[in-house]
């Protein structure tokens, strides 16, 4: 488990009102508080039980650890990240045929969104051995999508 976990708070009195399913924040009357992914204790950024006491347990998937052994735990399963500061984001994807090496086969095409100070843009690239790649301002990539379906359409048109 090494994303982002957004824990639902939920009020309990009972062992039983705590869901088998989902990541929640249980909350005691007494004010402890204990974090469970589906009905575990579970948390990567912290203690999982805090006791209204003052007692702090730390759990990772079921199983409890030594303050210092979950910290190193935690930094072997997030590769030493900070995993609630960190989002992911796509820039770059890959369209090839299936079975092939969206890398290094052949006729794969890269399209990736790049921004040198200008503004961002859209690069789409082959792998077909050609050097550069097409480069398009974002305020104009709907019109060239327009346009390629448009030459598409007349082209099917003309061909039947």
């Amino acid at each position: 488990m090494s994303e982002q976990i957004e824990y639902k708070e939920i009020h309990i009195k009972n062992f039983g009102d705590i869901p088998d399913t989902g990541a929640w924040l249980t909350i005691w009357p007494n004010g402890t508080k204990w974090w469970f992914v589906d009905d575990k204790l579970h948390r990567l950024d912290g203690r999982a039980v805090e006791g209204a006491d003052g007692t702090m347990e730390f759990w990772i998937d079921g199983r409890e650890y030594a303050e210092d052994k979950y910290w190193r735990e935690v930094n072997r399963i997030t590769g030493g990240c900070k995993m609630s500061k960190l989002v992911t984001t796509t820039i770059k994807v890959s369209v090839h045929r299936a079975g092939k090496n969206p890398i290094f086969g052949e006729g794969a095409i890269h399209v990736s969104v790049e921004d040198e100070a200008a503004g961002a843009f859209i690069i789409i690239e082959s792998t077909d051995g050609q050097d550069k790649g097409l480069r398009i301002d974002l305020d104009e990539l709907e019109a060239v999508i327009a346009a390629a379906r448009r030459m598409v359409e007349k082209y099917e048109e003309v061909s039947q």
